[in-house]
């Protein structure tokens, strides 16, 4: 029979109060689910191993257990809750009409504890939880309950003194709720291990945190809450009601959560019917481990990853630098899979904004999947849009799981079934790769597997990843062999040199007074030159290339402009152009690009000439990959006479235009190219982007001043780091404490950053940014908001298309020109709402926007 129907376990948003017995049974029959269709199959060996021979019974009875502590007079008698509405004072009676009491008598004496019920769900499963000097795998099921709504925190004072938990008229009926899930999975407790590695339970604890997501969705419930009605389902007949919802979740998950399909004919569909290249016959083979695939832009080191990817069926996740770099891998990756029922995920702080996420999966036509890459609204949020068949994300994201934050968990549940593939892995500086340092160990402890690509990834960087992954083997490497195919696997360790196509760049270096004027001066000797020719300026400043775009437009010329202080809407627009007109496909005519770093990574476009400030290395390796990047047989019309691609380098004198770089970084670039004025590639590359990387190793004699501070920069980077992340490989070995393992949330309790616009967290930024709404015309200002403004802290996930609109208007502002604006009277805070802490910006006095230019500042 079901154990206390008026134990009440989900009533908001529905018609009827529904049980709480069957909500466990429904996360329980989910949990089998997933289990069987898309946990990936490493994962389930390393929980078999952990949890014995029934370990798929075995969670499914813990992810159920998960809510038992809702089992309490505090949860039942809403007495918490701020206002008493009329269906809570039916609960009342009809509970103490069971005898069942109030266990606290006044609201104001609630023990901290018992507001959350995760906690007493911990409490009641094991009392000994409070004790956090216990070693964790002993204690392996109450952790993982305590996590099931994203924090691991527990307040152990007020839990030790609530002996009514235990002795209260409430304790019978959670052994009831146990004992009615037992026989409804038809499961012996006594299989259950006594103790547990603590990277499992943090794999059981992320399954919790899904199964509970996909049984509490109000579909789920009303469905259950219909068939009853209908006579279809007996809330008598445990065993049934399991084997009756576990069909119904067998169509649920693949809808709301996905399960990845593999592609047919892979090959095909992934190179379209060209030759495969020398890196992407070597991505055939490559089996588990880590592998780093190191080879030239353009060489086509994307498709490689998904070739490698198209011979395991699990999830995908793409992770890049940028939203820029983001957005355009996406069109590459849905352009792939094309005609597939995979849902995927694009995850990044705009990716709202995205067209992909205009039309979500349910509202296809009768909720088929037909037409490729589909969102979906369960995993429109936060770190659930990495649990998606295919997702693709900034490396925030990814790292984010290495920083004690809410729903750590969840995220590396979704990280450790997933192949990650990291690209552009040379971005990310000292900060961000300590960061990753613990995402790797997470990787290689749950054996994912990872692919990591990069045209200028330094040895030192490959050290770093590859000793994490590899922790429990004591690997040696050579220094990195560009072009290579490295991999750090199962079989150990291997290196294959790779063939390629040789070509030269030629750098030419110039001084000047102006970064502006030099490179104006340029491009205007480049269009008498060669009128024909498809021009590309990069700067490293966003003033910059504003002024040199204006000193062009006032010359006559058409110029196509792109930095980051655009709307949303506005840089869609323009990246969608460059796309046609220089990408792969791409037939402009004369054209005439300025930009900032974006343009080095994020688009697939190529030109005939570029000039470029000075860089580092491996950011001048990137920008000579976007000349000169295709074979193209009308090059020669447009250029003729050049034989080889030149790029024209711009140094000043002032350290002021070194930013955002260091100016040591400039200076070692710089002395390496007056001795080598010509890059032959493949084999100067590597020797170029090593010569950019400070020698530690030097006595510090030998260091400059600008070198010290270069130091002193990198060791404050990995010192913030530490102290900000969550230490991974000691968090979660094997003899951590009940304690330690809490420490995986433990900034959660203090402050909730689970955004992906919280970048002081995953980045360390000298200068930080906000985030801005523009208001004004939207037919002067892409995307820009024209409604009122109060409006703004209104908007609801209820209303997309308002919301949109709203990103579609949004720009990330230096906080010096944000003091401006507010100097100036011309911001609005957004104080409440989903939109709480943005800007909105009214474009007036000192600001103006430009069609082309973007938003400047007088």
């Amino acid at each position: 029979m079901l154990p206390f129907p008026s134990v009440w376990g989900k009533q908001h948003g529905l018609a009827t109060r529904y049980p709480l017995a069957l909500h466990l049974r429904d996360t329980s029959a989910a949990a089998l689910v997933l289990w069987d269709v898309w946990l990936r199959d490493g994962l389930r060996e390393l929980l078999k191993r952990e949890l014995g021979p029934n370990a798929r019974s075995v969670l499914a009875y813990v992810a159920g257990s998960h809510d038992v502590g809702k089992a309490n007079s505090v949860f039942e008698f809403q007495r918490s809750a701020r206002s008493r509405e009329p269906w809570m004072l039916e609960v009342t009676r009809e509970l103490k009409q069971l005898g069942l009491s109030d266990e606290v008598s006044r609201r104001l004496d609630i023990p901290n504890a018992m507001r959350r019920h995760e906690q007493v769900s911990a409490f009641c499963l094991d009392k000994d939880v409070a004790d956090g000097n216990l070693p964790a795998s002993e204690h392996w099921r109450a952790l993982a309950v305590l996590g099931h709504h994203g924090m691991l925190g527990l307040d152990s004072r007020s839990l030790r003194g609530l002996s009514k938990l235990s002795s209260s008229s409430w304790s019978p009926v959670r052994e009831s709720l146990l004992e009615d899930l037992k026989d409804a999975l038809k499961f012996d407790d006594s299989s259950i291990c006594d103790c547990v590695d603590p990277v499992a339970i943090v794999l059981i604890n992320g399954l919790t945190i899904v199964a509970d997501r996909i049984a509490s969705t109000a579909d789920s419930v009303m469905a259950a809450q219909m068939m009853m009605d209908e006579g279809q389902l007996d809330s008598v007949d445990a065993p049934s009601w399991i084997s009756e919802r576990y069909k119904y979740f067998q169509h649920v998950i693949p809808e709301k959560l996905g399960v990845y399909n593999q592609l047919e004919n892979p090959t095909s569909r992934i190179l379209r019917g060209k030759m495969p290249r020398p890196l992407q016959l070597e991505a055939m083979d490559v089996g588990e481990g880590l592998w780093f695939a190191m080879a030239a832009t353009g060489s086509g080191k994307t498709e490689a990853a998904l070739l490698r990817h198209s011979r395991r069926s699990e999830q995908l996740l793409f992770l890049l630098p940028t939203q820029a770099t983001t957005n355009a891998m996406m069109n590459r990756v849905q352009a792939v899979y094309e005609g597939t029922p995979n849902i995927a995920s694009l995850a990044h702080g705009l990716s709202s904004t995205s067209d992909f996420y205009r039309v979500p999966v349910e509202s296809s036509p009768d909720g088929e999947l037909t037409n490729g890459l589909f969102p979906s609204e369960f995993l429109k949020n936060g770190g659930a849009r990495l649990l998606a068949p295919v997702s693709v994300a900034t490396i925030d994201q990814a790292i984010m799981a290495s920083l004690p934050l809410r729903w750590t968990p969840l995220r590396l549940l979704a990280l450790a079934n997933s192949h990650v593939v990291i690209d552009e892995a040379h971005t990310m500086d000292s900060y961000q790769t300590r960061l990753a340092e613990g995402l790797l160990w997470w990787l290689g402890r749950t054996g994912a597997r990872v692919t990591v690509l990069s045209a200028t990834l330094p040895t030192w960087q490959r050290d770093v990843l590859a000793a994490a992954y590899n922790a429990d083997s004591d690997i040696k490497t050579d220094p990195v062999d560009f072009p290579s195919s490295e991999i750090f696997g199962p079989g150990g360790h291997s290196v294959t040199k790779l063939t390629m196509e040789p070509h030269s760049v030629r750098f030419e270096q110039v001084r000047a007074k102006s970064s502006v004027g030099a490179h104006t001066s340029w491009a205007r000797a480049m269009r008498v030159v060669y009128p024909q020719s498809r021009i590309g300026i990069v700067v490293n400043q966003i003033p910059r290339a504003q002024q040199i775009a204006k000193n062009l437009e006032d010359e006559g010329v058409e110029v196509i402009v792109l930095h980051s202080r655009m709307t949303a809407s506005h840089r869609r627009q323009v990246e969608n152009r460059l796309q046609r007109l220089l990408g792969p496909s791409g037939e402009s005519g004369p054209v005439v690009v300025v930009g900032t770093q974006t343009i080095e990574a994020s688009l697939d476009i190529d030109f005939d000439l570029m000039s470029t400030d000075l860089a580092p290395s491996p950011s001048l390796v990137q920008r000579a990959g976007r000349v000169w990047r295709r074979a193209d047989r009308t090059r020669s019309r447009r250029v003729p006479g050049m034989d080889e691609p030149t790029i024209h380098v711009v140094q000043t004198d002032e350290n002021e235009g070194a930013r955002p770089y260091l100016v040591s970084e400039l200076r070692r670039a710089w002395d390496h190219l007056e001795g080598h004025p010509k890059m032959e590639s493949p084999e100067d590359v590597q020797d170029f982007v090593e010569a950019g990387i400070l020698d530690l190793d030097r006595s510090l004699e030998d260091l400059t001043a600008d070198d010290l501070d270069e130091v002193i920069q990198m060791s404050r980077q990995r010192k913030i780091a530490d102290q900000r992340q969550s230490n991974l490989s000691e968090i979660l070995r094997k003899t951590t404490t009940v304690g330690q393992y809490r420490e995986l949330t433990w900034y959660a309790d203090q402050s909730d950053k689970d955004t992906d616009a919280d970048y002081p967290t995953t980045r360390l930024i000298e200068s930080e940014t906000g985030r801005v709404v523009l208001v004004g015309d939207p037919t002067l200002i892409p995307g820009a908001w024209d409604r009122p403004l109060v409006e703004l802290e209104s908007l609801g996930s209820g209303n997309r298309e308002l919301a949109n609109r709203a990103l579609d208007g949004m720009v990330p502002l230096s906080r010096k020109l944000l003091r401006e604006a507010l100097n100036a009277g011309s911001v609005l805070p957004v104080k409440k709402g989903p939109l709480s802490g943005v800007v909105a910006l009214e474009v007036r006095g000192r600001f103006s926007y430009h069609s082309a230019r973007g938003l400047e500042f007088i």
